[in-house]
């Protein structure tokens, strides 16, 4: 993809995160969601009766799964996927492309780099959380990981803290500085493309 590295560069110098409306769909080339859809990969699946998904907390499949699996069947786990080499300057270690089942979330984490989470398709919600207030509270912010439940149950126990809830929509792309916290929620099954970049 052209001037992707231009893009993040740009993107970089923010300070806070911001959704870009339609930033996705310049970044991927048309037949993407159908190429993913078409793979397989390892799958985190959930605990019984819990809908959450980390690498902290669940296994991998041993074995490889369709994607089509995924995206078809709610709660079934998560796939990391390698990110295409069409992407310039990005970490690729660190990228990835993530399949959601529907009614999953990825409980609250931080990461490393800065980054772009590039929307796909279906519907991905985010709970972000403003580190100067997340930091006072962060033994007890922390245990939240462990909580499954929805973003409901989640902002109940942020009460005082400075947060706030994005929507992202096919196309979208949210910009997260690193170590903003942050919780995903996928009401439907999703694709996404998380692009990391250490400027």
């Amino acid at each position: 993809v052209q001037d992707t590295m231009v893009l993040l560069c740009e993107v970089a110098g923010l300070r806070r995160p911001e959704v870009f409306r339609g930033l996705t769909w310049k970044l991927v080339e048309p037949s993407f969601k159908k190429d993913v859809a078409r793979s397989s990969g390892v799958v985190l699946r959930p605990r019984r009766g819990e809908n959450t998904v980390s690498g902290e907390r669940n296994r991998w499949s041993e074995a490889r799964v369709p994607m089509r699996k995924v995206l078809r069947r709610k709660g079934y786990g998560q796939a990391r996927l390698d990110v295409p080499e069409t992407f310039e300057g990005i970490d690729y270690e660190a990228s990835a492309v993530f399949v959601t089942s529907a009614q999953l979330r990825t409980p609250l984490h931080s990461d490393p780099q800065p980054g772009l989470l590039a929307h796909v398709d279906g519907r991905k919600d985010v709970v972000i959380l403003h580190p100067d207030d997340s930091d006072s509270r962060l033994d007890d912010i922390m245990q939240l990981r462990k909580m499954s439940g929805t973003h409901a149950d989640v902002t109940a126990h942020l009460r005082g803290l400075r947060y706030f809830v994005c929507s992202l929509d096919p196309g979208d792309a949210l910009f997260l500085p690193k170590r903003w916290l942050h919780d995903v929620q996928s009401p439907t099954a999703t694709i996404s493309i998380a692009l990391r970049f250490g400027l």
